[in-house]
């Protein structure tokens, strides 16, 4: 089954949530990320879901130093368990 992912603007930054139960989101999903903030002009974005690998936090971090632009990466066992607090800031 193919990843699908929504990108819709919540409040003032995009959010980003796997349509299909996915493991973990990888770097393509962080490029088609980065592209609907570009589009959507936004310098920070969140992104949900139940695991990050390693190559899509390390786009996310290129992502910064090029561009400045940030995308918070959340899991959903930090949301569950009410400890993502320390990311918004």
């Amino acid at each position: 089954m193919a990843k699908k992912l929504d990108a819709k603007p919540v409040v003032a930054a995009p959010l980003q949530k796997p349509t299909a139960l996915v493991d973990k989101a990888d770097r393509p999903d962080m490029d088609a990320f980065e592209t609907a903030m570009r589009r959507a002009a936004h310098k920070k974005g969140f992104s949900v879901s139940f695991d990050y690998s390693e190559d899509a936090e390390l786009e996310v971090t290129h992502f910064w130093k090029e561009e400045q632009c940030t995308i918070i990466l959340l899991a959903v066992k930090e949301l569950l368990d009410g400890n993502f607090a320390h990311k918004l800031v």
